[in-house]
């Protein structure tokens, strides 16, 4: 947060400024804009976790068919 010179801050830490923001505008106003990013965020993590799984298939079976061609 920028604080121009010569003028205090608003808030002294973390905890003061949730604290104020609870009293100024109620306790949801700390989950703002939690809908918005877990509805960007969830689709992604989603298509993350299953690429990497597909990925680490795909290497498995290329190791155990490496493998077993090695054995022979």
């Amino acid at each position: 947060m920028k604080v121009e010179p010569g003028e205090a801050a608003p808030y002294s830490g973390a905890l003061d400024c949730a604290m104020k923001t609870v009293r100024a505008e109620g306790p949801m106003a700390l989950y703002k804009g939690f809908i918005p990013t877990i509805s960007r965020q969830g689709p992604f993590t989603v298509v993350l976790f299953v690429t990497l799984e597909q990925i680490r298939k795909q290497k498995s079976a290329k190791d155990f068919k490496r493998i077993q061609l090695t054995t022979r």
